[in-house]
């Protein structure tokens, strides 16, 4: 007989199964002798069953251990049909589950119940009746495999009344249960010591929902009020379930027999503990959400998280002491996120409220995650961190490992301490950004640290290492003392970088070699000195050092600019933000002394600046520091069209240099070019352009196309080697251009009449390359080779260039002479286009008389 008090009954029981498990242990005495042949004789019968035994372990591919067990119903010989929902054994008044438990278990009819087909691991088949069936007592053990079907959870509820539910003897191979509700049961909801399968079935009320050697639940609905929604001792396999228990979730107890006797598996289910954990040596979860205490695995096993929810509202999110792998999860713990031996996590969310958001004694790899720890975001005690497009945060380190940390392509963000603290090994920065911390240094490398394409910013000290230090393409800024220290005084290696606004000094290299090359180092200091640099520097090549005092370099000397203590450098750098690319960084301004004063033999690599992919790193000639400026700035117009059926000019493009400027015209009209248009271009203009008004200041420049139609769509590109006018020299570095495309309206000065007239400017473009002295008659050739517009220079064999610049007579002349060939090479006449006024042949006559669009008509 079953005692009456579930506590003590269940916890008998499974004194008894732990006893009935280690039978084969022993080997000496009487006892041993009898627990040995029962044991033997056990395996005898199994033996004969393993046809019908459902039980198979499968391997993942993804964790490379045991994980679940996966099982059907078994294939039963005979069917036993209940017609009644009464509990009695009477004969005549149909057959009840009762009297079919007792027919199942004798392999033969009894009272009602017949058996359809072959006894033996019988099916029980409920789906006839409906409503309840209330025991007045316990039900029979169910001593041989046996599957009881129901009509549906919602139809039929086997309510226990107080009394034992469905009780599996250890010769009962497998319990099945379908379509069933169970409740009200004293003690466990389905109790066998070896395999329970629950499918579309409802168990609640309970001390546990289901207590077995392997329990496998589908498509149910568990609660286990007292205890634990699935109490297991070897695999628990859970599918489109809910699970709740009042202590534990789940529960596997293999723990009691050694480290790798059991597994829970949850798939696409939503588990929940109330006091205790949810609990297994090995651990597999995908796509549920498991909340409780926590979530835990002991001993040697491994849990495995994916696409799940798993939150600890007491202790640990996941609390494990062997090998944890997380994937697009998001999972939280009151105190540490996730505590394990390893940690693997990517594309997933993982929260410590009051402590590490990971803790682990070795090894960690994050990729695509966010990590965050009211204490550490990352914490590897006896070992290496590796963290690659992740955002991690911690109100003391962000990264803390005994050994060596790699940070790529991350944002670090910590609130006091260190943001990366690699104690006994090297620190690596690749592509992120190290900021927040006030108390100690950005990166503390107990070895060596280095970094590429990265910033660090708001720490005590920057970069602060034992050994050696190498920095290429990253800025240094903000610091609350020096920008880089090397304590031991090793090498110190600078290429290509910015170390600007640090408290103290930039470099501190107590005594070590120090070699910086492209690169600046401004603006440090502050607290009690202006110098860039503690130490001298053993090679220096191309940069700039606001305060160079003590440095050993020399100003002018190797590309090098140097400031001191009475006349501080300024690198005009902007301000520390998102310039383009992952990190933030200080972009110089165009006038900056930076830009383009670099090594002009450099090449690369590196290939691109500090902000990568996309952002050269020589745009023109090398910039000192870790960014690139892009003189060259295009500011297109917004283009507007109307529905009438016209051209529309506009300019795409200009390229302007020391000896040429080229002009590209498009038309995105819906109607082809067929007059002639004009084309001006602007150097150092005091203001831009107008529309409908041409400047009067500093024009250099009129173009003509020479009416040759301009398809729609169709481009040409437009040199100042052959113009209709020029006036003075090509620009120089620096000088800003603008160009103007066709008149508003002004079909007298051959211009075409456009469905917009609003998009004809075009410009800033700030000139490359050196100062050129280039005139209309020394212009060298330009291959205009399929170019829809033919441009012709004549140049004079009597004159040379020098006098050709100089005389005004021969300049008004030679302007003539371009008309007549335009007129001979099939341009349109003056007459039809522009007239002359001879009388305005010096630029300050021409600039004394104006340039409005009403005497636009001088200008040729």
């Amino acid at each position: 007989m079953r005692h009456k008090n579930p506590w003590l009954a269940s916890f008998l029981l499974r004194h008894i199964r732990r006893i009935h498990q280690t039978q084969k242990r022993f080997r000496a005495g009487a006892y041993a002798l009898q627990c040995a042949a029962q044991a033997r004789a056990r395996q005898a019968r199994q033996g004969m069953r393993l046809s019908r035994r459902p039980k198979q372990l499968l391997v993942s591919t993804i964790t490379g251990t045991t994980l679940m067990l996966s099982a059907v119903a078994p294939a039963l010989a005979g069917t036993i049909t209940v017609t009644t929902t009464g509990d009695a054994i009477n004969g005549g008044d149909g057959c009840s589950l009762r009297e079919a438990i007792y027919a199942a278990n004798n392999n033969s009819a009894y009272s009602d119940c017949v058996i359809s087909g072959t006894p033996g691991d019988d099916t029980v088949d409920l789906t006839s009746i409906s409503g309840s069936i209330v025991l007045g007592s316990d039900l029979p053990d169910i001593t041989e495999s046996l599957q009881i079907n129901g009509p549906g959870a919602a139809a039929l509820t086997l309510d226990g009344n107080g009394h034992y539910g469905l009780y599996g003897s250890p010769d009962a191979d497998t319990v099945g249960v379908d379509s069933l509700t169970i409740s009200n049961v004293s003690g466990n909801g389905i109790y066998t010591y070896n395999d329970v399968i629950v499918s579309n079935s409802v168990i609640t009320g309970t001390y546990s929902a289901v207590d077995a050697d392997n329990a496998i639940v589908s498509n149910s609905k568990l609660s286990g009020d007292i205890y634990s929604g699935i109490y297991g001792y070897t695999q628990a396999e859970v599918t489109n379930s809910v699970v709740t228990g009042g202590n534990f979730g789940i529960f596997t107890n293999g723990y009691y027999y050694g480290p790798e006797t059991d597994t829970a598996a949850v798939s696409d289910s939503t588990v929940t503990s109330s006091d205790e954990r949810t609990k297994a040596n090995n651990l597999v979860i995908t796509k549920s959400v498991v909340s409780g205490v926590s979530l835990d695995t002991y001993a040697y096993g491994q849990t495995t998280v994916i696409s799940s929810t798993v939150t600890g509202t007491v202790y640990d999110g996941i609390h494990s002491y062997s090998n944890i792998r997380i994937s697009d999860s998001t999972v939280s713990g009151e105190e540490y996120g996730v505590f394990g031996y390893t940690a693997v996590v990517s594309g997933s969310t993982v929260t410590g409220n009051n402590d590490d958001g990971i803790s682990v004694y070795t090894y960690t790899s994050v990729t695509d995650s966010t990590i965050s720890g009211g204490d550490d975001g990352v914490d590897a005690n006896a070992g290496d961190i590796m963290v690659s497009n992740s955002v991690v945060s911690g109100l003391d380190d962000g990264l803390d490992a005994r050994y060596s940390i790699t940070a790529t392509n991350t944002s670090v963000i910590t609130g006091v301490e260190y943001g990366i603290y690699a104690h006994h090994g090297h620190a690596t920065v690749i592509s992120s950004t190290v900021t927040g911390n006030t108390t100690y240094a950005g990166v503390y490398a107990g070895t060596d640290a280095q970094a590429a394409y990265s910033t660090i910013t708001g720490g005590y000290s920057g970069v602060v290492a034992y050994n050696t230090v190498a920095l290429t393409n990253s800025t240094i800024s903000g610091s609350g003392l020096h920008g880089i220290e090397s304590l031991s005084g090793d090498a110190i290696t600078i290429n290509h970088a910015t170390i600007a606004n640090n408290m103290g000094y930039g470099i501190v290299n107590n005594g070590g070699p120090t070699e910086v090359n492209n690169s600046i180092m401004a603006n440090n200091g502050g607290l009690g000195t202006t110098r860039d640099i503690s130490g001298t520097i053993s090679i220096g090549t191309y940069n700039l050092i606001g305060n160079g005092d003590g440095s050993g370099l020399t100003n002018g000397v190797n590309g090098n600019l140097l400031g001191s203590t009475g006349a501080l450098l300024d690198a005009q750098l902007g301000s520390l933000q998102n310039n383009g690319g992952p990190t933030p960084t200080h972009l110089p301004a165009l006038t900056s002394p930076v830009i383009d004063a670099g090594d002009p033999t450099f090449s690369g690599p590196p290939t691109f600046d500090q902000r990568g992919t996309g952002f050269a790193r020589v745009f023109g000639n090398l910039d000192i520091g870790s960014v690139e400026q892009e003189i060259l700035k295009f500011y297109f117009p917004v283009l507007f069209k109307d529905a009438a059926f016209l051209p529309d000019l506009i300019i795409t493009n200009i390229t302007a240099t020391g000896s040429e400027v080229l002009v590209t015209i498009q038309n995105i009209g819906n109607a082809p070019v067929t007059g002639p248009f004009w084309v001006d271009v602007y150097y150092n203009l005091t203001s831009p352009p107008v529309l409908n008004q041409q400047s009067s200041l500093n024009w250099n420049l009129t173009v003509l196309n020479g009416g040759v139609p301009l398809a729609v769509g169709q481009s040409v590109t437009l040199s100042l080697a052959s113009p209709s006018y020029v006036e003075g020299d090509p620009p120089s570095s620096g000088t800003t251009v603008y160009g103007q495309v066709d008149s508003v309206g002004r079909s007298e000065f051959g211009a075409v009449i456009e469905s917009n007239e609003g998009n004809n400017i075009f410009g800033p473009v700030t000139a490359t390359g050196g100062s050129g002295v280039l005139s209309p008659d020394s212009n060298p050739a330009v291959d205009h080779s399929g170019l829809p517009v033919q441009i012709v220079t004549a140049v004079s064999p009597t004159a040379s260039p020098a006098k050709q610049n100089s005389d005004p007579a021969h300049r008004q002349a030679r302007i003539q002479e371009q008309a007549d060939d335009r007129g001979s090479q099939g341009w349109l006449p003056l007459s039809q286009s522009r007239s002359f006024d001879h009388n305005l042949s010096h630029p300050d006559q021409r600039r004394a008389h104006g340039k409005g669009r009403g005497d636009r008509k001088a200008k040729n």
